[in-house]
């Protein structure tokens, strides 16, 4: 294996900071003048803030997971994703994902882990995605949702769920990776 390089890096400095949108607590962006560290200025840099998000693979029994199927209209079309949503300033990760799985899929589990926070784009922002397992999904009750919240619960198997991510029908990549990190720890 070759030997890498020491390299330091040096965070660059924000020399200008101007809001073009803000509508919170969705979305704000920065446009930027910084100065990187070989002290060429970018004078149209672009800083997108949003706030932190939750999002749950939450099994049923060994062999099936709770996914929830609608229309997205940031994409514009009908997909597979799994259950979660923005993070409220006054609770932890992980009671929003807890929160979340019983609102949008209607399922509670008492067995929960962190299988970690990511950023989504990191040369933007784009806020954290938290990543939740959760372990023996039982139903409660029905799903509570919103008037954007047009979806149908599935418990769907492993093997399908798979199929599904090599053929592209899981659209969103925090679904994605959730489900991948989540596979690689039980198998």
């Amino acid at each position: 294996m070759p030997e890498s390089k020491t390299v330091h890096f040096q965070e660059w400095q924000i020399l200008k900071s101007q809001t073009v949108y803000d509508y919170p607590p969705f979305i704000k962006l920065v446009k930027q003048t910084v100065e990187l560290s070989d002290g060429k200025i970018v004078d149209d840099y672009h800083s997108l803030e949003m706030p932190d998000y939750c999002l749950v693979i939450a099994f049923c029994g060994e062999q099936e997971i709770i996914t929830l199927r609608g229309y997205r209209h940031g994409l514009k079309e009908v997909t597979t994703f799994l259950p979660g949503g923005l993070i409220h300033e006054d609770e932890s990760p992980l009671c929003a994902a807890r929160r979340e799985l019983v609102e949008e899929s209607g399922y509670q589990a008492e067995k929960w882990t962190s299988i970690g926070t990511y950023i989504p784009n990191s040369n933007y922002g784009c806020g954290r995605v938290h990543l939740f397992q959760a372990i023996d999904a039982k139903k409660t009750h029905d799903p509570v949702t919103d008037d954007l919240e047009n979806m149908v619960v599935e418990v769907i198997d492993l093997g399908t769920i798979r199929k599904w991510v090599r053929e592209n029908q899981i659209l969103s990549l925090s679904s994605v990776a959730a489900i991948a990190l989540a596979m690689a720890k039980i198998f």
